[in-house]
């Protein structure tokens, strides 16, 4: 995969779109990526005739185009567009500007410019993965099995050997707590998941250990404070009948099969698949 050589903007000095919005925006983007950004001002006659060919080519071209637009070149020499302002309004542009660097397409962007494996879910297994015991169901040892993973973020959960969950952790460092209880909720019910139950906790890098600080500064964008969010939730049952009952990962590394769904069954039941894999 070939890394990026270089970001481009094409602005002008009077549009409130480009300057200051958008040249901080991909002065953001070039320091994150480690590389250096270029400025084609189309008021200036050389840096006009490149940037009118630069959008042609590559971006939203009409005779009289929008502005900015902000292209990715290449190692290789290939070109992508990345962004063009709104015309709706400063403020739209700018709200999509954030949207851009918290998507999983951003993330992944960075992931590949700093090569190696700059994953969320190497540095919790590395770095915020723990063993301890496991709560109400027995006392064997718990370890961290990773649910969903994306660029910018790990779902996981603390499980004994018989899938048993304790806890239910997400970390990110754009970590969101509706988002986390919808994720829940959708799997066990908004009666069973309640908002109370759930916690959030900031890591900074310092705390982590100098390694730990080094990485986590590596894989995030400049641009982003060396931290990040981790959530929890854990089942707290709130009457005698709940007490019998245990929330379980769906998942049977013997035979290959789970889908890494919650479900709820009986404390004393051994099932480590959920009713539907059952059938399958």
């Amino acid at each position: 995969m070939s890394r990026v050589r270089e970001v481009i903007i094409v602005l002008s000095q009077w549009c409130p779109h480009c300057v200051p919005l958008s040249l901080e925006k991909s002065k953001r983007m070039a320091e994150d990526l480690g590389v250096p950004l270029g400025v084609l001002d189309i008021d200036i006659e050389d840096q006009c005739k490149k940037a009118d060919s630069l959008v042609e080519k590559y971006g939203d071209f009409v005779e009289d185009y929008l502005i900015p637009q902000v292209f990715l070149e290449y190692e290789d020499g290939s070109i992508t567009h990345i962004f063009t302002g709104y015309s709706e309004g400063v403020a739209v542009t700018e709200g999509q500007w954030e949207n851009l660097f918290a998507s999983c397409a951003y993330w992944r962007l960075l992931t590949e410019q700093k090569g190696g494996d700059n994953s969320f879910a190497s540095f919790i297994s590395k770095h915020l993965s723990f063993h301890g015991k496991c709560r109400r169901h027995c006392d064997r040892e718990t370890s961290f099995t990773t649910i969903l993973r994306k660029e910018d973020m790990v779902v996981g959960a603390y499980t004994c050997p018989d899938n048993f969950v304790s806890t239910v952790i997400y970390a990110s460092p754009t970590a969101d707590r509706r988002w986390f209880t919808r994720f829940l909720q959708d799997q066990l019910g908004a009666d069973l998941v309640r908002e109370r139950d759930i916690r959030v906790a900031t890591r900074h890098s310092w705390e982590l250990g100098e390694k730990a600080s080094s990485e986590l500064n590596h894989l995030l964008p400049i641009s982003v404070a060396p931290m990040l969010k981790e959530i929890y939730w854990t089942f707290y049952p709130q009457s005698a009948e709940a007490k019998t009952r245990c929330i379980t990962l769906c998942r049977d590394p013997m035979m290959g099969k789970g889908c890494k769904h919650l479900f709820m069954q009986d404390i004393t039941e051994k099932e480590q698949l959920c009713p539907s894999c059952r059938e399958t």
